[in-house]
């Protein structure tokens, strides 16, 4: 089965703009305000789904890509290189003017860009352009294969997510020597968005919220007996944040799958579209305009995190709106 190429796909947009939020929540905490600990670790945590959301839409929409290689590497790096690249010397412009980096700093960055985010937080950005280099050649084996082949994949990718914890506990490595080093990675998110997207598991709404809760509650026992997990260096591809990840897809995918909201699609079209711009120009608006106002940052806790949040995402998405306005915004936010 392929996704509809030129058919708007309602629940995928959801998915999406879900996934942004998260992002922009995850960053929102400001540092020196000394919110709690645990609150700080519960945003954290409950946000770690973001990132596999994002490769997951990505996997449902391109694969398996029918285009050329080229053609393909073309129109989809085209889209998202050339803003990462524009935003990238902004941010570091940014940093060069306010002296929070020496220069040398700064020109290693940019030589590096090619291969390496300039951004730290655009890594995001340069896993998925791999995942883009990946995907012409993972299609055949998708379009040729079974079902049953493509879960054998996906468990071996879900036992890989256990080595980071059983780390902690064994001499069971993880690393290029490891057995299912192959097998490991973000790769199995695009997979799995594919999988889910064309063969969606038949699951109740209780089993898909149970996704969602047991890693909730493992992580919680986990911090409260204070035993030994590697959260922190692999959350985004831990056993506890793959469940997660599933369940928001499977949540979601059930909700809106069949929903028309008709004239709150546009709404909805345009916040999905604006995802990948918000994504770039979120942390300029947060950390360089929101964090400096007395007014804000006079809160501390939850709701700094949600003010910040709210005017993080609303003043990011005017700003990619206006920017899409012009002429050449391809090349600003991707569209």
């Amino acid at each position: 089965m392929k996704s509809e190429e030129n058919k708007r796909i309602f629940y995928l947009d959801i998915i999406r703009i879900v996934a942004c939020i998260m992002v922009i929540t995850q960053h929102a905490p400001m540092p020196g305000l000394g919110t709690n600990s645990m609150l700080l670790s519960a945003t954290s945590f409950l946000t770690y789904p973001c990132i596999g959301l994002f490769f997951m839409v990505s996997g449902a929409l391109l694969l398996p890509v029918k285009q050329t290689s080229s053609d393909f590497y073309r129109r989809r790096l085209t889209k998202v290189a050339i803003p990462t690249i524009v935003w990238t010397l902004l941010y570091l412009l940014l940093d060069l003017l306010k002296g929070d980096y020496p220069f040398i700093y700064i020109l290693k960055s940019i030589v590096s860009i090619p291969l390496m985010p300039g951004v730290p937080a655009f890594w995001f950005i340069y896993v998925l352009i791999g995942l883009y280099l990946f995907a012409p050649i993972i299609s055949p084996w998708l379009e040729k294969t079974t079902k049953s082949e493509i879960k054998l994949f996906l468990v071996l990718w879900g036992i890989s997510l256990l080595i980071p914890v059983l780390n902690g506990y064994t001499n069971i490595p993880y690393g290029y020597y490891s057995v299912l080093c192959y097998f490991g990675g973000y790769l199995g998110y695009f997979v799995l968005g594919y999988y889910m997207h064309n063969y969606p598991p038949k699951i109740s709404l209780f089993s898909t919220l149970l996704l969602i809760g047991m890693p909730i509650l493992a992580y919680a026992v986990c911090k409260h007996f204070n035993l030994r997990s590697d959260f922190n260096t692999y959350y985004y591809l831990s056993i506890f944040s793959a469940p997660m990840t599933t369940g928001w897809f499977l949540l979601l995918k059930k909700l809106f799958e069949n929903v028309d909201l008709k004239r709150g699609n546009s709404i909805i079209k345009s916040f999905s579209n604006a995802c990948f711009g918000i994504y770039l120009v979120h942390l300029l608006i947060m950390r360089n305009v929101l964090w400096e106002i007395d007014a804000l940052s006079s809160y501390g806790g939850l709701l700094q995190i949600v003010l910040t949040s709210l005017l993080t995402l609303f003043l990011s998405y005017f700003i990619v709106y206006l920017l899409s306005k012009l002429p050449f915004s391809k090349y600003l936010i991707g569209y």
